[in-house]
Order: C-alpha cells, then sequence, then structure tokens
C-alpha cells in the first residue's frame, strides 16, 4: 500500500502529516465535548489522544521530515494547541 519511490514519498509524507493531525484535532474535540457536557471519560480520553498524537509527532514525524517541514508541523501541532487552550478558557465557566 506504502509505495517509497521517489515519486511518492511526498504523498507519504503528506498521509503522515493528515494522520498526526487528525489526531491532534480529534483529542482537542474530545477534551472540549467532555468538558462541555461533564464527561471526565471522553475528556481523560481526549487527553490520551493528544498525547499520542504529540508524542506520534516529536518521537516519530520530525525525525522524517526535514527543514520547514519539521518547523511547520511543530508550529502548526503548537498552534492548535494554543488555540484550543484558549477556547477551553473561554468556554468554561468563571469561577471566584
Amino acid at each position: 500500500i506504502f509505495d517509497a519511490s521517489d515519486l511518492n514519498l511526498q504523498h507519504f509524507v503528506a498521509r503522515r502529516a493528515v494522520l498526526t493531525f487528525t489526531w491532534l484535532l480529534a483529542g482537542v474535540v474530545m477534551v472540549l465535548l467532555g468538558r462541555g457536557k461533564q464527561a471526565p471519560e471522553i475528556r481523560d480520553a481526549g487527553f490520551l489522544l493528544l498525547a499520542a498524537s504529540m508524542g506520534k509527532l516529536l518521537i516519530y514525524d520530525t525525525t522524517h521530515l526535514d527543514g520547514f517541514l519539521r518547523i511547520g508541523a511543530l508550529v502548526v501541532a503548537g498552534l492548535v494547541l494554543l488555540a484550543s487552550a484558549q477556547v477551553a478558557r473561554t468556554l468554561s465557566p468563571v469561577r471566584s
């Protein structure tokens, strides 16, 4: 299924990146849904998926990416995590 020839190498890298960012976004959605519906099991599963996607990005994907692709992947992942933290903060009730 996966062909690592020169012609398909760009698609192989793209598939790996799409998979990682799909996991990342799914984890963010699960955390936000779990917080909104007061469902700690969904929230915890979302945190687990976030940890798995960040681990995959840091351990596996960055070893197979070079230069600007590596930097771009890390920047995009960081921005997604920062944006999700901001959304979670704005959605959470104010506690005094």
